[in-house]
């Protein structure tokens, strides 16, 4: 669900305007919490949120240490275009997925931990992973959920290699942690 494994792969459904309702509804399902509940049983990687326990590495920053030993990692990942904090398509779609778990959950304390590739300057890096997990907590307020708090790493922690697009792509990240 993180889209965090070297062999992780995003599938698309696209359905053409002048498609049939049959279709629409069909497309729709399929990434519904019902929907996603089949792709698990048959052994997929759900997009439903899950919570998961992370041990931090060694070389993580002392602030994700901290919070990665009293919280716990949601299952997802906001994902940003290069050089920016627009989420992606499927950010969007998330956004409303982490809104059904918080609403499930509402005790629950949501902290942000922005993330960017390697390209360029590491101090605009650092501002610019920041500027990611704010525009996350500015559309979750938007929705009604404060946010506790909001972290920017920079390029620390890099879950691919930034030696291609694919993997910078995955390294421009907002994690979503509860406390």
């Amino acid at each position: 669900g993180t889209e965090d494994y070297a062999l992780s792969r995003r599938l698309y459904l696209y359905t053409p305007t002048t498609a049939d309702m049959f279709i629409k509804n069909f497309a729709h399902y399929a990434i519904s919490f019902a929907g996603q509940e089949i792709v698990a049983d048959t052994g997929l990687i759900s997009q439903n949120i899950h919570v998961e326990q992370v041990v931090a590495p060694r070389s993580a920053p002392a602030m994700y240490k901290e919070y990665a030993a009293q919280g716990e990692r949601l299952s997802l990942t906001f994902r940003f275009q290069f050089g920016s904090g627009k989420l992606d398509n499927k950010g969007q779609r998330d956004l409303q997925r982490l809104l059904g778990y918080l609403e499930e959950f509402p005790q629950k304390r949501v902290v942000l931990m922005g993330f960017s590739d390697n390209s360029g300057d590491a101090n605009k890096n650092l501002s610019l992973s920041s500027q990611r997990a704010r525009s996350v907590a500015t559309e979750l307020s938007a929705r009604g959920v404060s946010v506790f708090d909001t972290q920017g790493f920079g390029d620390a922690l890099p879950v691919a290699n930034n030696d291609s697009e694919q993997g910078r792509e995955r390294n421009r990240r907002v994690e979503v942690w509860v406390l």
